[in-house]
């Protein structure tokens, strides 16, 4: 079935009827019909390949997600305080 429009004028009330037909007519605009398959074109050309190039001191770059350190409940003892700097440094966000 063909979509009809609403003509909305001001102080026009939005009911669940309007916005149901609204929403069924993008529907079938988003599936449409299927028209005829076209001829293949040309190959085109290979993209290029990108390396994300790791961060350093002086550069920006791709780091990996650090893997997880408990929370403390108080002050950090050196043993957690040296856990997360491991693992900082093990996904090469802190230089080693």
């Amino acid at each position: 079935m063909a979509y009809s429009p609403t003509t909305w004028t001001t102080g026009d009330i939005i009911t669940a009827d309007k916005m149901n037909k609204l929403e069924q007519g993008v529907a079938n605009e988003q599936v449409g019909p299927q028209g005829p398959k076209g001829e293949t074109g040309p190959q085109g050309p290979a993209g290029a390949t990108y390396t994300l190039p790791a961060a350093t001191t002086t550069a920006l770059g791709g780091v990996k997600q650090a893997a997880a350190v408990a929370d403390v409940a108080a002050a950090p003892t050196m043993e957690e305080f040296n856990a997360l700097l491991t693992s900082l440094r093990a996904a090469g966000i802190l230089a080693s």
